[in-house]
């Protein structure tokens, strides 16, 4: 069509499991199917759809399987942008190798799921390939961790700590570390002093009790953050708290 999609794009975009399998079947399975004018591969445009089905099959089939797609990402970051666990999984097992792959942004497939929050997806990519988490952005140099402490996804932030309790101590360009981040959300100053209370065991090993007086490029710690946009009255309670 004019956006140079064969029949195998359409079916792919659309999840028709049935078509994909039938196309493949008649094509030879060594055929290089080129991307399309978005620089879509049928694998990333059914990984994109969350369509666990198509992928498995284009990647069962389709010896010559392209992941390639628009802005430098693979179909592992499009299955990851989608949230979907299965398709994620699934990709996971035959190209594992993508978790480190950067688009044009640096963003890994870490980095979206940890934006966006995705626990499950988080937990599988950690699992295949933790040294994922020390990859920094072009822009920021921020990490997946820095990026789910600043959307305040609290639940993400201890599961990538208990996978790669070292990359606390990653900095952003600017010098703001996990508990900078976390002070800028309001309902992330109990997971700062549930870290600092308890000194679990598991997050010893990143200093996270140290990184409370870091300074980043301009001389500004967590602390101060914290006071800055929560309240100093509300961050002087919960300071109070930590000295009991």
């Amino acid at each position: 069509d004019e956006e140079s999609n064969t029949a195998l794009h359409v079916a792919a975009r659309y999840g028709h499991v049935g078509v994909v399998q039938a196309l493949l079947e008649l094509e030879d399975p060594d055929f290089p199917y080129s991307v399309n004018k978005n620089h879509e591969t049928p694998l990333y445009l059914a990984a994109k759809g969350g369509y666990w089905r198509s992928v498995t099959i284009l990647l069962d089939k389709w010896k010559s399987t392209v992941h390639g797609g628009p802005y430098g990402r693979t179909a592992l970051h499009a299955a990851v942008m989608s949230g979907d666990v299965e398709t994620t999984k699934i990709i996971l097992k035959v190209k594992g190798d993508l978790t480190k792959e950067t688009d044009e942004n640096g963003h890994t497939p870490l980095h979206y799921a940890a934006h966006l929050g995705y626990y499950p997806i988080v937990e599988k990519l950690l699992k295949r390939d933790v040294s994922a988490a020390y990859i920094g952005d072009k822009k920021w140099e921020m990490t997946p961790l820095l990026m789910a402490a600043r959307q305040g996804h609290e639940r993400t932030v201890r599961k990538i700590l208990f996978h790669c309790p070292a990359c606390c101590e990653k900095v952003d360009k600017r010098g703001w570390n996990l508990l900078h981040f976390l002070a800028f959300r309001d309902r992330s100053l109990e997971l700062i002093l549930s870290f600092i209370i308890t000194g679990d065991a598991k997050y010893k090993y990143g200093s996270i009790k140290n990184l409370m007086d870091w300074k980043d490029a301009s001389g500004i710690t967590p602390q101060q953050v914290c006071d800055a946009y929560q309240g100093e009255a509300s961050c002087k309670s919960k300071n109070d708290q930590r000295k009991m």
